[in-house]
C-alpha cells in the first residue's frame, strides 16, 4: 500500500511540473532525463540573480522573497510550489539537481527501483519497531503484589 501511495505521489510530481501525460505512461523513454523546471521563467530569473542555492542534501533553497523576482503573486506562488515539489522528489531520491540548478527525474525503471528499496527499508523498520515493542510489553506482565478490588 505504501509503495502504491509513494508511486502515486511521484506521478503527481510529474504533473505538477507540466510533464505530459504521455511521459507518465509506459511510453516514457527511460534513457532520457526530463528537466522539471527548465521552462519556469521565475526560476530562471532567481538563478540569474543568485537567489537559488542547494542544501547539503541536494534540495533547493530560495534565498529571496516575492519582491526579489518582480513577478505576480500567482507566478510567485507557483514558483514556490514547484520548488517544494522538486524538493519532495529529491527527498524521495527520484530527482536530482545539477550544478546549473536543472532538476531532472530518474528514468521510470530507476524510479521504480528507488521506490521499491525505500519500501523495503520502511517495512524492515516497522518490523524492528514492532519487535522492540513486543519485547518490552508482554500481556502477562501484571504486578501480582497489587491489592485486588472487589468488583
Amino acid at each position: 500500500m505504501k509503495k502504491l501511495l509513494t508511486f502515486l505521489i511521484v506521478l503527481v510530481g510529474f504533473t505538477v511540473f507540466g510533464i505530459s501525460s504521455e511521459a507518465s505512461a509506459n511510453t516514457y523513454d527511460s534513457s532520457s532525463k526530463e528537466s522539471l523546471i527548465e521552462n519556469d521563467e521565475a526560476f530562471k530569473k532567481a538563478v540569474e540573480l543568485g537567489l537559488v542555492d542547494l542544501k547539503s542534501n541536494g534540495q533547493i533553497i530560495y534565498l529571496g522573497d516575492e519582491t526579489s523576482l518582480d513577478v505576480s503573486a500567482v507566478l510567485y506562488s507557483e514558483f514556490l510550489e514547484k520548488i517544494n515539489s522538486a524538493n519532495f522528489l529529491i527527498e524521495l531520491g527520484v530527482a536530482s539537481v545539477d550544478e546549473e540548478y536543472n532538476v531532472t527525474l530518474l528514468s521510470s525503471e530507476e524510479t521504480a527501483s528507488v521506490i521499491y528499496e525505500n519500501d523495503k527499508k520502511l517495512i524492515s523498520n516497522e518490523i524492528s519497531k514492532q519487535r522492540t515493542i513486543d519485547s518490552i510489553v508482554t500481556p502477562s506482565a501484571i504486578d501480582p503484589g497489587l491489592p485486588t478490588r472487589g468488583i
